[in-house]
């Protein structure tokens, strides 16, 4: 295609500027496989699905057939998050997490609400987190991080992992962490992430004997949110072992992965996707 030549020149003076500041520059591409029909049936629900690497996780899951429902609590974002599929098989669901202080009746409702609106569960994805960095009330910031971060999992995920005991589902439950739980810190973000960890593994080995799968994700850093940056023009990132964000279709082929029936045998696990950076820690 053709392109404006100084919009070309302007392009390559703020990757060199870019390049003399952080001291690299990485391009990447990747190579989605097309799979229109592996999930075609398949009911997956994404917490946190109408954005950032929610919204590609949503995303990957429908182009391999799935019914989608993406979970937030905003109303308008979410349907103009659903708007974008042009499809009935793109739904909305309008929950805040917050209430999750009311108990597990609370979430048992939500679960039924979702069940009456789509038929059933497959694969669950908690993907939903909050991440504070600075707060003048540092209490609050704490304990908003383990609500949403921590409990909400575990809370949710062990709820959902009861339904498909309950039905005879040898469902897929898959929890977002983050490359920080490997990380010690007294940050809540991290502490939050450490023990999603461990929920991940205590709810696999519950439940396995009724093959019921859960599994975790823990990403690295995501040009995404706080981390918003353009990877097209450069994906560098000093502080990953390899020196480059992991995209967020990265990450979500590895939720299809997990959620599909090629990886049955895998459970229990949390798979690190930070380009390394953990084993340099």
């Amino acid at each position: 295609r053709n392109m404006n030549p100084l919009k070309v020149t302007t392009r390559y003076l703020r990757n060199f500027i870019k390049f003399m500041r952080k001291g690299g520059l990485v391009k990447v591409q990747i190579n989605q496989l097309a799979r229109s029909s592996e999930f075609q049936g398949k009911v997956v629900v994404v917490t946190g699905g109408a954005s950032g690497l929610g919204f590609s996780i949503s995303k990957a899951f429908f182009n391999a057939g799935a019914i989608v429902v993406m979970i937030g609590r905003n109303k308008t974002h979410l349907q103009n998050a659903v708007n974008m599929f042009h499809s009935d098989r793109a739904i909305s669901y309008c929950w805040d997490f917050d209430d999750i202080q009311g108990g597990v009746e609370i979430i048992k409702l939500h679960l039924q609400a979702i069940v009456a609106k789509v038929g059933k569960i497959d694969v669950w994805i908690n993907n939903a987190g909050l991440l504070q960095q600075n707060s003048s009330d540092m209490s609050k910031m704490f304990d908003d991080m383990i609500r949403i971060n921590l409990k909400a999992v575990l809370y949710i995920g062990e709820e959902v992992c009861k339904y498909y005991k309950q039905n005879s589902l040898q469902g897929k439950l898959i929890n977002v962490s983050s490359m920080n739980a490997a990380q010690p810190s007294i940050h809540p973000y991290h502490i939050s992430k450490s023990a999603v960890n461990f929920v991940t593994v205590s709810l696999a080995k519950q439940y396995a004997v009724h093959q019921i799968s859960v599994n975790g994700i823990a990403p690295g850093y995501i040009p995404t949110g706080i981390n918003s940056t353009n990877v097209e023009e450069n994906a560098y990132h000093e502080l990953m072992g390899n020196k480059r964000y992991v995209l967020p279709e990265e990450v979500a082929e590895l939720a299809v992965f997990l959620g599909s029936e090629r990886a049955k045998s895998i459970v229990g696990q949390t798979i690190f996707i930070d380009g390394g950076t953990t084993i340099h820690s």
